[in-house]
């Protein structure tokens, strides 16, 4: 776990793409145009960028970027200077898309291709962001977000020991056959349980830090326990300066032994739950999220 990796979780919300829909719908319900490239009688690997977050190589409009795969974010995103060297018209003004710095500007683009090689591609209308500079390697940066609308029908196996990515359908991957940890994952949601209180978190992968509590619940979950400066969080919206972090705080999850892990405090910017569980919790193992199947596996 790297203290000085961005904590992106653009949490995106109440914001459309493409055609008008129904209004009770979340923007995650809203379906993304996906095509699957890889054979469905075996799993093909991609590779997966050496992070503690789960980032990709791939392709928009036959030009090279990084993206991350991000539970965190409602919508499907590309970053702005992407947006205007692609040329992607603006099809309407965005003025307040919130993220955990708080709201910036952004726009509904026209369709874009996107296509991580052999794995998948999707083919719709992103939302154009300032990101955070997170570098990839090979002059690459993270440009593109694979948000719900594109994540909520895949099974997507990552096996981060050996630092590779298969996407699928969903109920595309199983573990039968292998002994593991299945967690209830409902809504972007897992319950657990936080220094013996019940706690329902909301999973952000795009996150590096294993527990993001917000100011108000955390004196709740952590009285009596002392707190120390963290260091900055760099996000789409700016950087978030005043945050401290308590170590070894009890977490149970799924049903598994206690974890003892670092919680980190934000500001309170309107997240559906007031804890959010990161990747940190699973980027030392092979992983199976399904949100199709409303479960995660752990290896």
């Amino acid at each position: 776990m790297i203290g000085r990796m961005p904590f992106i979780g653009l949490a995106l919300l109440a914001l459309g793409l493409g055609a008008p829909v129904s209004a009770t719908l979340k923007p995650w319900q809203r379906p993304a145009n996906l095509a699957y490239l890889q054979p469905q009688d075996e799993v093909v690997f991609h590779p997966l960028v050496r992070s503690s977050i789960p980032l990709v190589r791939a392709t928009v409009d036959g030009r090279e970027v990084c993206a991350l795969v991000d539970t965190g974010s409602d919508n499907n995103a590309i970053a702005l200077p992407l947006a205007k060297r692609l040329g992607l018209k603006k099809q309407r003004s965005l003025a307040r898309v919130n993220t955990p710095a708080g709201p910036v500007k952004g726009y509904i683009t026209t369709r874009a291709r996107v296509e991580v090689a052999g794995q998948f591609r999707v083919d719709n209308a992103f939302i154009a962001l300032p990101f955070p500079d997170i570098d990839c390697g090979r002059g690459l940066k993270v440009e593109v977000i694979f948000g719900l609308p594109t994540l909520k029908t895949m099974s997507i196996y990552i096996d981060n020991p050996n630092a590779r990515i298969a996407f699928a359908p969903s109920g595309r991957f199983t573990p039968e056959a292998r002994r593991h940890l299945k967690i209830d994952w409902t809504d972007n949601k897992i319950d657990g349980v936080l220094e013996g209180k019940p706690v329902r978190m909301t999973l952000d992968t795009g996150q590096n830090e294993a527990l993001q509590v917000n100011d108000k619940a955390f004196a709740r979950y952590f009285a009596g326990k002392k707190s120390a400066p963290h260091l900055p969080i760099r996000t789409s919206g700016g950087t978030i300066t005043k945050t401290r972090k308590v170590e070894g705080v009890r977490l149970t999850v799924g049903g598994t032994d206690p974890l003892f892990v670092r919680a980190v405090r934000y500001p309170d910017t309107g997240w559906e739950t007031p804890v959010v569980l990161g990747y940190a919790i699973f980027n030392n193992n092979p992983v199976i999220f399904d949100a199709g199947k409303e479960a995660i596996y752990v290896f």
